[in-house]
C-alpha cells in the first residue's frame, strides 16, 4: 500500500472522523460524515441490523475507496475528504512559519516554502507545527502563535506574518532552546512550558470552537467556555474513538422452529428488517406480504419474525449510549453455543472438542474446563464508527459525533461509516460450575477487588465498563489474558501475525451483581472480500488446539520479567494491569478489546497466594513429568 494512501479499515479507526494523521510529512484531519458524499456519490451500503439498531441509525455506508484528496479544504466526492491541519506550517531551512490557505492549496500543492524558492532557488516542503489546542467538548484549532510570541512583552504588533520557529541558542537541546519570534517587533517566546496544562489560560487564549474537519462550519466561533490545552498533535489524549463492532450471526433463538428458521434466513428478509428498524411499518407489512406466498407464511408472521430478528420491539428500540454496551454479546453467544451448526454465507460454524493426546492427565484436566470448542470457518464481522471524545474519555456531554455535532444536538445521523471484514475464528467456552466456584475463592476476589477499586478511578473507565459491565469480574481479567496468551501462541502455526488476530471476550456483570457468559473468541482482524485462507480455524482442530492451549499456558507460568511481572502492579497506566508485561501477555492495540488492560496471568495459572483457574492442569502436567 502506498504511504499515500489510508485503508477502509484506518477510516473507523485509528483514523477516523476528527483524528490527526500523518501522509509524507503533511498533517491531515478527516472531515465529518456531513461532507463524504455528494448526491452523484456512489455509495456502498454495509448491512448489519443488530448493530444499526443498537446505535440508533437506519444504515452504514463504507467510507469512500478512492484514495482521499490531500488538498485543503477539497473534496470531489468520491474521494474521503481531509484538511491540512494544523494550518500552521513553518519551513525547515529559513524558519518561517505560514498559516495555510484554501488559496494556497490552489497556487502551491506541494506546499513548498515559496520564500525559500524565489531566494534560495531551492524547494523545501513546509512541516506542521508539532502543537495544537484542544478542549474536552471535542474542538480543535491552532495555537494563536502570534499572541503566543508576543504574550511575553504585550507588544501591539500589527503585522499578520513574520513569525519565525527557531532555535534560541544557548540553551540546550530542549523545549527552553527553541522559540516562535516576531521578525518585526522583536517579540518571542521559549516553548519551555508548552506542556503545561495550564499555559493557555495563563497566556489568556481561549478556545474557539473549531472543528476543521467540518465542511459548513469551518472557521466557526462558538461560545465555549472550556479551558482549552496546548498539546503535541499526536499525543494520545488528543483523540478517543468510538468503534462498535457486531458478528453478523443468524437468528439463533432455542425454541425458534425448523420453518421459522428457515423464514429468518431467508435472503430477501432483508428488506423487511431494514423497513422495522427505520420505524417504516407500512414499507415493512408491505414487504412481508409480498413474500408470504414465497415463504408460505402470513405477512404477520413474517413481520413478527423480522421484528425479532432486528432487535427491536417494534416501535421503541433499547438503543444504548456510547458509554453503554449493548446486547449484541447475547446473540453472539447465542449462536456459538447453539447445539446445532449454522452453515449460511455469512456465518460458518461446525461443532468440535478436545482431544486427549501428549499429555493425558494434563488433557483430561484441560477437558474438563473447556465445554465447548466451535470453529468458525466464515464469519463477517462489521465495525462502525460513532464518533470521538478528546482529552478524556468522559461523557456524552463530551462526545462527539461521527457527522461532527454534539451527542445530543438534533437532527441525528441516519447513518454511519462501517466496513465489514470476512474471516475466521475459534470460540471456546468454558464450564460455569469450574468458574463460579474459583472466582468464589477470597483469595481470587480480593485480588480482583483491588483491580476494580483501581479502575473504577481511571479515567478509563468509562470505557472499560462497556467491555466489563458494571464491575470487573475475575472470570473477564482471566478469559482476557488466556486470549492474550493464545493470541501470542497462535500466530506462531496459524499463518497470521499476532497483529492480525483479533479477540472478543463473553463474560460481563449484570446491574444486580451477576456474572454472564464465561467463553472467548480468537479470529483474524483482517481481511478481503473473499474471507482468509484457513490457517487459524486449522489450529483449532482436534489434535492442534490442545497444544496450543498447553503451549499458552506454559508460556504463562514463567515470565523473563520475572519476579518484577510477577509482583510489581503499578507498571501499567492507573494499575491496571497485574502480573502482565510486553514479554508475557501484551499485545499490539489492534488485537486486544481493551486496550491492554484488565489482564493478569497469575488469575490464569496462578501463585503461592492466589490459584489460577487453570492450576489443575499446570499440576497435571508437572506430575506427569516426574519420573
Amino acid at each position: 500500500m502506498s504511504e499515500d494512501q489510508l485503508r477502509q479499515s484506518q477510516v473507523i479507526a485509528p483514523n477516523g472522523v476528527g483524528a490527526i494523521f500523518d501522509v509524507s510529512g503533511q498533517s491531515f484531519v478527516v472531515e465529518s460524515t456531513a461532507t463524504w458524499f455528494h448526491q452523484q456519490s456512489v455509495k456502498i451500503e454495509v448491512h448489519s441490523p443488530r448493530l444499526s439498531s443498537a446505535l440508533r441509525v437506519s444504515k452504514f455506508f463504507a467510507p469512500p475507496a478512492d484514495n482521499p484528496d490531500f488538498r485543503f479544504g477539497s473534496s470531489s466526492g468520491q474521494r474521503l475528504p481531509v484538511t491540512r491541519f494544523p494550518s500552521w506550517l513553518f519551513c525547515g531551512a529559513c524558519r518561517l512559519m505560514v498559516r495555510w490557505s484554501s488559496a494556497m492549496e490552489d497556487l502551491n500543492p506541494s506546499a513548498v516554502c515559496m520564500a525559500c524558492k524565489i531566494t534560495k532557488k531551492k524547494s523545501f516542503r513546509l512541516v506542521p507545527m508539532r502543537w495544537v489546542q484542544i478542549c474536552e467538548s471535542g474542538h480543535l484549532s491552532d495555537v494563536d502563535w502570534r499572541w503566543f510570541a508576543h504574550s511575553s512583552t504585550r507588544a501591539s504588533c500589527e503585522k499578520r506574518d513574520g513569525l519565525r520557529f527557531r532555535s534560541s541558542g544557548g540553551t540546550g537541546a530542549g523545549l527552553a532552546s527553541v522559540e516562535v519570534r516576531c521578525d518585526y517587533c522583536a517579540s518571542g517566546r521559549s516553548l519551555a512550558d508548552i506542556s503545561d496544562p495550564q499555559l493557555a489560560t495563563r497566556l489568556g487564549l481561549k478556545c474557539v470552537g473549531r472543528h476543521p474537519w467540518d465542511r459548513w462550519e469551518k472557521g466557526a466561533i462558538s461560545s465555549c467556555t472550556r479551558e482549552p490545552r496546548v498539546v503535541q498533535r499526536r499525543a494520545s489524549n488528543v483523540y478517543y474513538p468510538e468503534a462498535h463492532s457486531a458478528i453478523e450471526v443468524p437468528f439463533a433463538t432455542p425454541d425458534l422452529s425448523p420453518a421459522d428458521r428457515a423464514v429468518v434466513n431467508h435472503p430477501f428478509l432483508k428488506g423487511v428488517i431494514d423497513a422495522v428498524i427505520e420505524g417504516n411499518e407500512a414499507l415493512a407489512l408491505t414487504l412481508a406480504a409480498g413474500l408470504a406466498p414465497m415463504l408460505s407464511r402470513s405477512a404477520h408472521e413474517i413481520l413478527a419474525l423480522a421484528t425479532a430478528e432486528s432487535g427491536t420491539n417494534g416501535s421503541d428500540f433499547a438503543i444504548d449510549t456510547p458509554g453503554t454496551v449493548d446486547e449484541i454479546a447475547e446473540s453472539e453467544w447465542a449462536a456459538f453455543t447453539n447445539a446445532e451448526p449454522f452453515a449460511t454465507d455469512d456465518f460458518r460454524t461446525r461443532i468440535t472438542s478436545l482431544q486427549p493426546i501428549l499429555n493425558g492427565a494434563a488433557t483430561g484436566a484441560l477437558a474438563a474446563l473447556v465445554t465447548r470448542v466451535t470453529l468458525a470457518d466464515a464469519l463477517r464481522e462489521v465495525r462502525a464508527f460513532s464518533g470521538f471524545r478528546r482529552v478524556t474519555p468522559g461523557t456524552e456531554s463530551d462526545f462527539v459525533r461521527a457527522d461532527g455535532r454534539g451527542f445530543h444536538e438534533t437532527p441525528r445521523p441516519t447513518w454511519l461509516p462501517a466496513i465489514e471484514i470476512r474471516g475466521e475464528g475459534i470460540f471456546l467456552s468454558f464450564d460455569e460450575s469450574a468458574l463460579s466456584s474459583w472466582e468464589s475463592d477470597p483469595r481470587v476476589a480480593d485480588r480482583v477487588a483491588g483491580l476494580g477499586e483501581k479502575a473504577a478511578r481511571s479515567f478509563m473507565w468509562s470505557r472499560l465498563q462497556r467491555r466489563t459491565g458494571p464491575s470487573i469480574s475475575a472470570r473477564y481479567v482471566m478469559l482476557h489474558t488466556l486470549a492474550h496468551l493464545l493470541i501470542r501462541r497462535l500466530s506462531f502455526e496459524s499463518g497470521y501475525g499476532a497483529s492480525s488476530l483479533r479477540e472478543r471476550i463473553f463474560a460481563r456483570t449484570t446491574a444486580a451483581g451477576e456474572v454472564v457468559f464465561g467463553g472467548l473468541l480468537i479470529y483474524t482482524a483482517a481481511g478481503d472480500a473473499e474471507g482468509t485462507l484457513g490457517g487459524l480455524v486449522r489450529q483449532g482442530e482436534p489434535g492442534r488446539l490442545t497444544p496450543a492451549l498447553l503451549g499458552a499456558l506454559d508460556d504463562a507460568a514463567w515470565c523473563s520479567a520475572d519476579p518484577l511481572c510477577s509482583e510489581q502492579h503499578t507498571v501499567s497506566l492507573d494499575g491496571l494491569n497485574l502480573a502482565s508485561c510486553h514479554a508475557c501477555t501484551l499485545v499490539s492495540e489492534t488485537s486486544c478489546e481493551n486496550g491492554n488492560f484488565l489482564l493478569d496471568r497469575t488469575l490464569v495459572v496462578g501463585s503461592d497466594d492466589v490459584p489460577g483457574f487453570f492450576a489443575p492442569v499446570l499440576e497435571a502436567a508437572a506430575l506427569s513429568q516426574v519420573p
